[in-house]
């Protein structure tokens, strides 16, 4: 990628583009990579869901802590993790207890 410093007019500019990018005094810089490859295999499932205006909001919400708030996502999934390890508990120990009262014959 290439900065252009020059004036913002339309012959200047596709001067530029049209290779005097090659002997202008501009300076190269690197292009940021594309996605990771388990970033690009969550796009390729979530295609269909897409077409969902609620479930696509939530994919991008999703992508997002994934791209830019890396300990939020740790934090979401071991809270999420403990909360349902204490339902799960709490669930069994409710509805396992054996009746004390004894049968009658």
């Amino acid at each position: 990628m290439y900065t252009y410093d020059g004036p913002r007019t339309l012959p200047d500019l596709l001067e530029f583009v049209l290779g005097g990018y090659t002997t202008a005094s501009t300076s190269m810089e690197s292009v940021p990579p594309d996605g990771s490859a388990w970033k690009k295999w969550i796009q390729t499932r979530t295609v269909p869901w897409k077409k969902y205006p609620m479930i696509r909001e939530t994919f991008h919400d999703f992508e997002h802590i994934l791209d830019y708030r890396k300990n939020a996502a740790v934090i979401l999934f071991f809270s999420g993790s403990f909360f349902g390890f204490v339902l799960g508990y709490a669930y069994l120990y409710f509805t396992s207890h054996s009746s004390t009262k004894s049968k009658k014959d």
